[in-house]
């Protein structure tokens, strides 16, 4: 298995152990475990019981189908499949087409024993004792039955320990545990003070790559509600492992969390446990976990070490590299901050499977900015097709690590070339700050950003005609859906005044003259913004009624 890239999809009735055997098997092969059913209610915003109750289980079904399709691209993964994912001849196809099956075959009854005390069971919800699960269970077998009977491999949970099933499921495929010095690293050739780990399955590796440092024994997990359903426990297993005490604090989700209110409360909380200024801080979420935990680092006991295990595709491609880190205030974004490096980041592909599509496409934003200024054969890529860019998904991500890694090494502080990588940025981040960063996503104004931007470089007389005609061929072929906001331009155009990159009342606009030759451009009048702004708005309106 290890060579193959295919994963293994455990499937069975509930009670069968998928969840607590997948686990397992992850932690002791460095596979990144995925539970489908926790992946499907981050996509929903809601829990399995609320969709079925709200939505129906029609709706369910197709939901849980786009999620396998997504998981169906990790590599070499472990993943706990819904009891009924296998119910869709389609999805059925394509996960045994994608992987190896395995069927967690349980006698009812002991599943129904160990389901006694579960209360969010949607299809055992008439069930409520355990013989009432045991019938209930053993009609939704009967039904199943065939489906799990194509499993390549067939293994008994009714007595046995799960650590020796996952044993049997580690023995059956041959799963190897790979050396951590086989992990991809970016860094070395761009002279960076830190290396960038990226690959498939090495969430597993942080404790080993932890251990061979000089830290202390106590290390600190910062990171979110969503993603610490998804990977916290397989991060904190591999610490535990290499003899770390983790001490977690995990905080809800959104751009919110990036605020002094709760920055104070991190370090009260953390300045009561002992840590010492060998206590490393892993930040386990994306852009705003990376930005909060890394501003906590930088300034708490004068500066911790550091470590970004970024888990969407902005953060991966984007804001855990180059060591900006900061919080928002109420007049702008990111006004209170510092540049703090991690001492490595650790990026593992397929966490980017479990994204919801939005999340999805707001990494995007980013990667068509590498494209622009930079990288132009990532443009390649979606000018052919945008699924070229899903497909070629390793060597995007190391394109994008590498290209900011050579400019921030070169330029830490953004002093001159690193302002490059604010194109598309100084619109976006106004249009941010006027919708109080609830509306679009970063990714989203990024990209709204990045048409306004290509407008003034072309009206500007920098960009060729033909060469904006493209770039502006290629944000259609993107097709991001930005949400809807009712806003007069002037709102937007008042909101730049706020920009931290403001010098004096001068913005400092990043433009094009070539694809992959970016320029700094001071000269911009209020006439041309407003005329930029307007164009944004109207491509992305038509657009979204192309749609």
């Amino acid at each position: 298995m290890a060579d193959s890239g295919k994963s293994v999809f455990l499937t069975g009735i509930m009670g069968s152990g998928k969840s607590t055997i997948g686990q397992l098997v992850a932690e002791k092969t460095n596979r990144t475990f995925i539970d489908a059913d926790t992946v499907i209610e981050k996509w929903a915003g809601k829990s399995i019981p609320a969709i079925f109750a709200e939505d129906g289980e029609e709706h369910f079904r197709k939901l849980e189908q786009e999620v396998l399709r997504s998981l169906s691209s990790a590599r070499s993964a472990i993943i706990a499949l819904g009891g009924g994912a296998l119910e869709n001849g389609d999805t059925r196809v394509l996960l045994e087409e994608k992987g190896h099956m395995v069927w967690l075959r349980v006698n009812p009854g002991i599943a129904a024993a160990r389901l006694s005390n579960a209360t969010e069971r949607p299809l055992l919800d008439d069930a409520n004792s355990v013989q009432d699960k045991s019938r209930e269970l053993r009609e939704i077998l009967q039904a199943r039955k065939k489906n799990y009977e194509m499993a390549g491999c067939v293994i008994d949970t009714d007595s046995e320990e799960p650590a020796a099933i996952a044993k049997k499921i580690r023995d059956n495929f041959s799963i190897s545990n790979a050396p951590v010095d086989n992990l991809w690293k970016i860094g070395q050739e761009t002279e960076s003070p830190y290396p960038v780990y990226i690959d498939y399955n090495v969430l597993g590796y942080i404790g080993d790559l932890c251990a061979g440092r000089e830290y202390s024994g106590k290390a600190v997990i910062i990171t979110d509600a969503n993603v610490a359903e998804l990977y916290h426990k397989q991060v904190s297993r591999s610490l535990e492992n290499a003899g770390f005490e983790v001490v977690s604090e995990i905080l809800k989700a959104g751009e919110e969390m990036k605020s002094l209110n709760v920055l104070e409360g991190l370090y009260i909380q953390l300045s009561e446990i002992g840590l010492d200024r060998r206590s490393p801080v892993i930040a386990l979420g994306g852009g705003v976990i990376g930005d909060l935990a890394g501003f906590f680092a930088a300034s708490f006991l004068r500066g911790v070490p550091l470590i970004h295990i970024p888990t969407s595709l902005l953060s991966q491609v984007d804001s855990s590299i180059g060591g900006k880190v900061g919080i928002n205030l109420p007049t702008g974004k990111n006004l209170v901050g510092n540049f703090y490096n991690p001492d490595f980041v650790l990026a593992d592909l397929n966490v980017l499977y479990s994204l919801p599509p939005r999340e999805w496409n707001t990494g995007l934003g980013e990667v068509i900015k590498y494209g622009f200024i930079g990288k132009p054969q990532i443009l390649e890529l979606i000018a052919k097709d945008k699924s070229e860019l899903v497909a070629n998904l390793p060597k995007v991500v190391r394109e994008c690590v590498a290209y900011k890694l050579e400019i921030t090494t070169k330029d830490f502080t953004e002093g001159n070339i690193r302002r490059y990588l604010n194109f598309g940025h100084t619109l976006g981040h106004a249009l941010e700050k006027v919708t109080d960063y609830k509306i679009l996503n970063h990714g989203e104004a990024v990209y709204w950003g990045t048409i306004g931007a290509l407008y003034l470089s072309v009206q500007s007389g920098h960009l060729p005609e033909e060469t904006f005609f493209f770039g502006i061929d290629i944000m259609r072929e993107m097709a991001l859906k930005i949400p809807d906001f009712d806003l007069e331009p002037h709102v937007i155009h008042e909101a730049l005044f706020f920009d931290k990159k403001r010098i004096r009342d001068t913005i400092h606009w990043v433009l094009l003259e070539g694809l992959g030759s970016p320029l700094i451009e001071t000269n911009i009048n209020d006439s041309m913004i407003y005329d930029a702004i307007n164009f944004a708005n109207d491509f992305v309106s038509k657009l979204s009624e192309e749609k």
